[in-house]
């Protein structure tokens, strides 16, 4: 944890001069003026210091893709880290530079990341000004962070909640991308821009420190005067309880002061082994012993077992467990079947439910499984259940969840997943409970109900594994 206090330069007109703390040589481009430039080329090289550059297809991107991209800003960084290790994707981090307020809608997320590097370290700005309050953790415990400016002989906030006669800094603006998140403050004659950047993307060796627990805050500021800028994270970020004792050491550098603090080794082994017993003894105690959703993604899975075994060269037990599969396929359809859908439970006529487990027949390629009808039945049936802000899971409750919702509709057609995506975001940007972006929530009153920046939300990226029918692909050459 670090106090940093940044001295500025005297003169007139002094040129905008940037401050980092723990910063590689990433300096940003101008997003406005890149996202009018691809708008108008038909390709265009899109790349950051430390990165191979990519090309992409501008004019194919749509303003679902931006869409869809731009709700991984409100989850926590380890989902957008799930497909971190697929060089299919490690474009996604640079083609989100494109995703900015100017193409896509008006969006406020729930909670802005601060410092998301990892699920001990993630702090999160729930209000629609950073002066509004304390940042919290994804937990919902505050934390006192404390910024401020000194403009001449004017101190301003910048940061936290109110202190004392300090008057705030006025916020022009936010800008949250993928692993960044960017504010604009005007104090007095002083404009200063503060970005926090947690580097999760492109593990290359080059950028080899984005595997580690990093996020840089950098400070740009223009105008004239002399400058002061303070950033207090308090020794309360590094502890678990407000009574631990921290240790902290002052480390002076060339123009900024900045003291560490930090505590002992927290013990969560013992959490966990009791997670694991609690976990093992709900399985062993489900009370959806004829679920549908569960019983397709097991057939799924036995059809994927045969396909390993024949590229292992065993074309003889491969065979025997696609047969296997084949024949749980028909008993499915025969026991499932509910009119004009599929039940939720074998033995719950009128029923019905989301089949998402079904999608990765479609994202694995597997043939002879369930048939086309299926996933149309399904889409439709779908779309008639649906409320302001999403599809509920099932027809016993309101709620859903974000990413398996994202899941069935990405297993048909792209105007199902069009529609999914714009429940997800509307949801996004009006849910009164200002927390990390949550997987659950009612899709009526757009309520949370529980669980909050899980790296489950990796799951609504579905749409580039799986193959929608009438989608304008986005073109990326690796």
């Amino acid at each position: 944890m670090a106090r940093k206090l940044v001295r500025g330069r005297n003169g007139e007109k002094q040129r905008p001069h940037r401050y980092e703390h723990k910063s590689a040589s990433h300096e940003k481009e101008d997003i406005d003026g890149f996202v009018t430039k691809a708008l108008s080329e038909e390709r265009v090289e899109v790349g950051m210091p430390g990165f191979n550059t990519q090309s992409l297809d501008a004019k194919k991107m749509t303003a679902i893709d931006c869409r869809v991209y731009r709700l991984s800003c409100s989850c926590s960084i380890a989902a957008f880290g799930a497909f971190g290790a697929m060089s299919r994707f490690m474009m996604l981090g640079r083609l989100l530079l494109l995703c900015t307020f100017s193409q896509a809608l008006n969006f406020r997320p729930p909670c802005a990341p601060l410092d998301v590097a990892s699920p001990y370290q993630s702090t999160w700005s729930c209000t629609d000004n950073l002066t509004d309050g304390s940042p919290v953790h994804w937990t919902g415990d505050a934390l006192d962070w404390v910024g401020l400016i000194r403009v001449d002989n004017a101190v301003y906030r910048w940061l936290g909640q109110p202190v004392l006669d300090v008057a705030a800094a006025q916020q022009l603006s936010i800008d949250v991308l993928p692993t960044l998140t960017r504010y604009v403050f005007q104090a007095g004659s002083a404009r200063l821009t503060v970005e926090f950047l947690t580097p999760a993307v492109d593990h290359d060796k080059e950028f080899v420190w984005a595997t580690c627990p990093v996020t840089t805050v950098s400070f740009l500021v223009e105008g004239s005067g002399s400058v002061e800028v303070y950033f207090d994270m308090s020794a309360a970020t590094a502890t678990q309880k407000p009574d631990q004792e921290v240790t902290w050491a002052r480390e002076p550098g060339p123009g900024i002061e900045v003291m560490r603090a930090g505590c002992g080794g927290v013990a969560v082994v013992a959490v966990v082994a009791v997670a694991v017993v609690l976990v093992a003894v709900v399985v062993g105690h489900g009370p959806n012993p004829h679920n549908v959703n569960l019983a397709g993604k097991g057939i799924v899975a036995l059809s994927a077992y045969a396909e390993l075994l024949k590229l292992s060269g065993q074309e003889t037990e491969s065979a025997k467990y696609q047969k296997l599969a084949q024949g749980f396929v028909d008993d499915w359809l025969h026991g499932a079947a509910d009119g004009d859908h599929f039940r939720r439970q074998y033995d719950l006529p009128g029923t019905w439910s989301q089949k998402y487990n079904l999608v990765w027949q479609k994202v694995l390629n597997l043939q002879g499984l369930f048939p086309d009808s299926v996933f149309e039945k399904e889409a439709v049936e779908y779309g008639s259940r649906r409320q302001s802000y999403g599809i509920p899971l099932d027809d016993r409750h309101n709620y859903t969840k974000a990413d398996w919702s994202t899941w069935s509709a990405a297993f048909y057609k792209q105007e199902h997943f069009t529609a999914a995506i714009d429940d997800l975001w509307r949801f996004a940007a009006s849910t009164p409970d200002r927390a990390p972006l949550t997987d659950w929530y009612d899709t009526i009153t757009g309520h949370m109900k529980g669980f909050r920046a899980r790296p489950v939300m990796g799951g609504i990226y579905i749409g580039l594994l799986a193959p929608l029918s009438g989608v304008k692909d986005v073109q990326i050459v690796v």
